[in-house]
């Protein structure tokens, strides 16, 4: 009876333990991707040859949640007819409805409810279409809150563009992220991820204040990386894409795998001129 009793035991863990493995295999992820404004001079290299390519990587990896950086009206449209099962968030930079670029968060609707949206400027007078300090331009930080339908946990997502020649502009807006992202925690233990086009390499003292709050997946040695150390590329087949100024930082989820992605159109063109980042992580 005792033998009986140990093989029914014995199976009843083999076929327990697959079903554990499984589950702990699985991950999330979530992608970060500046896909270039639509500029008519890009040639070869405009937003009409790009488009396909950029919706297809997308749906290729199928993240979570994807923060694009340099979208035009048009191009969020595009993109809205593209990706099936995802909800677009965000507004345009110039006057918080469709005028100039969106940073706008693509959420996978079918695994997650969205509790809450928004956008605020990079600025004195977060509230409102405006730029401030040093900036070239107006930027913004768009942010959803979202909630698992399996898991029941939350997340707290962050899709940003800081400026591209303001020194102060950028040291500002991560001040103003951290204090923001602070400012709304329900709990310690709620997940944040925040993602974007940062224009400054790990060095800078923005990405420095950023880091005081979130993890940088590449200060880990334990998570597996892969692509180039760089993410802008320029167009440029011949270039070292050795300037990382694109990043997904994170909190309160165990990362496990980081990616510059490298993938091309036919004849080996770049899909932006930006690489795509993505994080993998578990809960």
């Amino acid at each position: 009876m005792q033998q009986i009793f140990q093989g029914f035991t014995l199976l009843l863990l083999g076929l327990l333990v697959p079903c554990f493995c499984l589950t702990q295999s699985e991950h999330l992820s979530v992608m970060s991707f500046n896909i270039r404004y639509d500029n008519p001079d890009d040639e070869p290299n405009d937003w009409a040859s790009r488009k396909p390519h950029v919706a297809n990587l997308i749906l290729k990896h199928r993240p979570l949640a994807v923060g694009i950086q340099e979208a035009l009206f048009n191009q969020k449209e595009y993109l809205d007819a593209q990706l099936i099962g995802y909800q677009s968030f965000g507004v345009g930079r110039d006057d918080g409805q469709n005028a100039g670029e969106f940073s706008c968060i693509y959420v996978d609707t079918t695994r997650v409810s969205v509790l809450k949206d928004g956008t605020f400027w990079l600025s004195s007078t977060p509230g409102v279409p405006s730029k401030a300090w040093d900036a070239a331009l107006n930027r913004i930080c768009t942010y959803v809150y979202v909630k698992d339908k399996s898991n029941k946990s939350q997340f707290h997502i962050y899709n940003t563009h800081f400026d591209h020649q303001g020194i102060e502009a950028r040291n500002k807006s991560a001040e103003l992220i951290a204090n923001t992202i602070e400012n709304n925690l329900q709990v310690d233990t709620d997940i944040i991820i925040l993602m974007g086009d940062f224009n400054d390499e790990p060095y800078a003292q923005s990405i420095i204040r950023i880091k005081q709050l979130l993890n940088d997946p590449l200060d880990s040695e334990s998570i597996d990386f892969s692509g180039p150390v760089g993410t802008y590329n320029g167009f440029d087949n011949s270039r070292s894409i050795d300037e990382r100024i694109d990043y997904i930082f994170y909190r309160n989820v165990k990362a496990v795998r980081h990616s510059h992605i490298l993938d091309r159109r036919e004849g080996h063109g770049f899909i932006s001129d930006h690489l795509p980042v993505k994080l993998s992580f578990s809960l």
